[in-house]
């Protein structure tokens, strides 16, 4: 069920990202940023959080924590990480609109104690290599 909440917040950003001419201003970001965080943090998976979603100049910045492990015991391969997110961002039919519309989506990683380990960008370049 809250994985569908996160799902139906990003439809809705990409209908509004449709219709706006100044998407990516700090301003428009910061407003979706704070739609999705009245309903975070939320568990994507067993061991996964997803906190907090930060706006920036062109760039929604997604953190996730996971929730079992310290950084210490979290292995995550940087590319392996870059080639899993870039598949998931370029065909998730809510976020590739707003790759297209030249929004970065970052995905950084936290451990339990939200101490970071790891963050991907994926732009549109990635999607359109």
């Amino acid at each position: 069920m809250n994985r569908y909440k996160l799902l139906l917040s990003m439809l809705l950003i990409t209908f509004h990202a449709i219709a706006s001419d100044d998407w990516g201003s700090f301003e428009r970001l910061s407003a979706v940023a704070n739609d999705i965080n009245k309903i975070l943090p939320i568990m994507v998976d067993k061991i996964t959080e997803c906190l907090v979603v930060t706006p920036h100049d062109h760039e929604l910045d997604f953190s996730y924590r996971i929730i079992t492990l310290q950084a210490s015991q979290i292995h995550i391969d940087a590319n392996d990480l870059k080639y899993e997110r870039t598949n998931y961002a370029c065909s998730h039919p809510n976020i590739r609109p707003l790759i297209d519309r030249n929004i970065g989506m970052r995905y950084s990683y936290f451990d339990k104690n939200k101490k970071f380990v790891i963050s991907t960008l994926i732009n549109k370049s990635d999607c359109n290599p």
